[in-house]
């Protein structure tokens, strides 16, 4: 039986200034572990995001779900910060053009970062996306989801799990497996995940997986070769992106009344 610890996605990058050039943070690279190049318009709903505090910036990834609604992880929103930049429409870099901002994010009322609960957030842009083939929102299911379902993640990706070779400048995207709940709770532990949360698994010869930086990214399935949201990346385990635990998600069919009733989908 395993022991990983739930360890959210987030990578912070702080500003050189005098009350944080001692903090002991070390940077990590966003990335997609072992994943497959995209191509311009395969992931038109993923969107690069900038948050702006008044001392560090964090980058997170989102999903496009209206031309002014950008889906992503709640712990995005953990810290406090002043804006957040909205870039979409590229597969060459971590940014593409920047297109919007918004200032706040909405969490559902149960959400909360430690321990990690409802881990979802909306971002409302200031000014609306023009949608074009490089640039369009995604369908979301709400239907349940159970194990042994192929999920499509996709991110911005380095070499190694620290990345030492630096980012990688293109999208990137894996395939992975999802597993029943109770699987999952055998390395993060009964009280860890939640009905909430969904897991997933590498099931190839080469080991898959989401890094960090991959927090907020969609979780698609295909219906009838049709693309669905149907999940938001959440969480790794403490022991590292390449140590095979299980992949945590935010399962978006248990905030169908909210996301409706914010956005007005």
């Amino acid at each position: 039986m395993s022991s990983g610890t739930l360890y959210m996605l987030l990578t912070l990058i702080f500003f050189e200034t005098t009350a944080t050039k001692s903090l002991p943070y070390k940077s990590i690279q966003p990335q997609i572990l072992n994943g497959n190049q995209a191509y311009l318009g395969q992931f038109p709903w993923q969107v690069a995001l900038s948050f702006y505090g008044l001392t560090s910036q964090w980058e997170c990834s989102g999903v496009l779900i209206k031309e002014d609604w950008v889906l992503t992880a709640g712990h995005c929103g953990a810290f406090e910060f002043v804006s957040v930049d909205a870039f979409v429409g590229s597969v060459n870099d971590s940014r593409g053009d920047l297109r919007s901002f918004a200032y706040d994010m909405g969490h559902p009322s149960g959400y909360s970062s430690h321990p990690l609960v409802d881990d979802i957030g909306l971002l409302h842009l200031e000014e609306p996306l023009e949608i074009n083939d490089n640039v369009k929102p995604i369908d979301l299911s709400w239907e349940p989801l159970g194990p042994n379902l192929n999920i499509t993640v996709s991110g911005w990706g380095a070499t190694n799990e620290y990345g030492g070779a630096g980012p990688s400048s293109s999208l990137f995207y894996i395939t992975l497996s999802t597993i029943d709940n109770t699987e999952c709770k055998k390395t993060y532990g009964e009280d860890t995940i939640r009905d909430e949360m969904v897991c997933a698994v590498s099931t190839g010869n080469v080991l898959q997986a989401t890094c960090f930086g991959d927090n907020g990214g969609p979780a698609i399935v295909y219906t009838d070769g049709k693309p669905v949201l149907v999940g938001i990346a959440s969480f790794v385990s403490d022991r590292g992106c390449e140590s095979g635990d299980p992949s945590g998600f935010t399962r978006i069919g248990n905030f169908e009344e909210w996301i409706r009733d914010t956005t007005g989908l």
